[in-house]
């Protein structure tokens, strides 16, 4: 069976992977009869987005998040660094 990595980077709009794009991505992988294996930088994200405000998220200093961490959303926790 054909092992396929998937490289996220990070969970959302402006934030990181599309959502529905890397759900799709492992729907069609798993349809095709492919393995997908999900992985991602363990890394923090250069730029959080305050999508209520508006623009880049800045409270107390920056916001920091986990590339690898916020990209585990998608796939429920079963990733790779």
């Amino acid at each position: 069976m054909l092992k396929v990595g998937v490289i996220l980077s990070g969970c959302g709009y402006l934030d990181g992977s599309e959502i529905s794009e890397a759900v799709l991505t492992f729907l069609a992988l798993d349809r095709a009869g492919a393995t997908a294996v999900a992985l991602a930088p363990d890394v923090d994200s250069e730029d959080v987005i305050d999508h209520y405000k508006g623009g880049e998220a800045r409270e107390g200093g920056g916001v920091v998040r986990s590339v690898l961490t916020e990209s585990a959303r998608i796939v429920r926790g079963k990733i790779t660094s």
